[in-house]
Formats: C-alpha cells, structure tokens, sequence
C-alpha cells in the first residue's frame, strides 16, 4: 500500500500528501488548485485481483500541500457516509466540474455517476449513464465530461453548463471502454 506524492514538474522536494496509507486510484485536482480528491481501497489490485475486488473504497480530499488528508465517505457509496452498515459499492474514479463547486463520482454498481457538492460533501443528485460506469474524461475546452460505461460498450456525455447527459455513444460490436483520455488538441477521445 502506499500515499499520494506531490512532485514539482521541475524536480525537487517531494511531498507526501496522504496521512493514510492504501490503494490510491485516479486523483483529480480542483481547478484552482488547492486539492483533489481520490478513491482509496484496500489494496485489491497490489494482491492481484481487480480494483472491484477491494473489500471497500472511500473518497478523501486532500489538501494541495498535504495540510489535510479528509475522508469524504466511510464506505463505498458518497451518501451513506453517516450510515454504516449500508451495501458498498466500488467508486472507480472522481472528477471535479469545471468550477470547482462540484465533484462527479463514478459508481461501478450503481450504473452512473453521483453529483457532490464539493464544499458541504452532499449528494446533489444521481445520473444514471449506463451498466458499469467506470471512468470520467474532461473534454479540453471544459464543456463536457466523458463517461464510459464497462458494462454496455457505451460512453454517455454530460454538458458541466446544464449538469445534464446530452449524448451517449455506443462503440461497434459493444466491447468495454475502461481507462483512457483526451488529446492534447481536444479532437480526441482515446479509451482502453
């Protein structure tokens, strides 16, 4: 298990941004900078078996220097936070919106993406995107976010302006759009 490093792009001092050590996956930075936030399990994939075969997840925002390390849920579902003993449910990957006021949280189980206020950590709402929704992409100008949903060989796409699915994208033959990015120019989307 290990933390989350800051690393100057120009080298240098390292930083240790995480107090708690696990399996971190997929940090997002808020866009001014100040934090991210990042699913943390317990270890599923270094003992070889698949990040869905974490015994439990939670989501943590940590400040940009290490000065806080928070854990935003206590089980794998944001709402349930306060509720233990609730079903848990692998969250994949976070993504702040464009402003920063919200974060989107995709859920394997649920088959969406959950809506977090970023300052008061409370669900906003639930979309629903498609069976096993896995990873989350910013398009380069900020406009919409890419979702792939694993279960159903689709990609749904939210406009951040309306915080609404505008289009979902199913690929040939189905197959299973997992991890991946934009490119550079914003002209397009790649996916494992």
């Amino acid at each position: 298990l290990g933390h989350v490093w800051k690393i100057p792009a120009a080298g240098g001092q390292m930083t240790q941004l995480t107090k708690v050590a696990g399996e971190y996956l997929q940090p997002a930075w808020a866009p001014d900078g100040r934090e991210l936030v990042v699913t943390r399990g317990t270890g599923g994939f270094l003992r070889q078996h698949s990040v869905s075969n974490n015994a439990w997840y939670e989501l943590r925002r940590i400040g940009a220097n290490g000065e806080f390390d928070q854990r935003v849920t206590d089980v794998n579902r944001p709402y349930v936070a306060s509720r233990p003993g609730m079903p848990r449910r692998p969250i994949v990957q976070a993504w702040y919106g464009p402003d920063g006021r919200i974060f989107y949280v995709a859920d394997m189980h649920a088959s969406g993406v959950w809506e977090i206020d970023a300052t008061h950590f409370h669900v906003l709402k639930f979309l629903a995107t498609g069976a096993g929704t896995h990873g989350l992409y910013v398009s380069r100008n900020t406009r919409d976010l890419y979702i792939t949903n694993r279960g159903e060989g689709s990609i749904s796409v939210l406009y951040f302006a309306t915080r609404r699915l505008v289009a979902k994208w199913r690929l040939p033959g189905g197959g299973s759009p997992d991890m991946g990015g934009v490119s550079a120019d914003g002209k397009g989307l790649w996916l494992s």
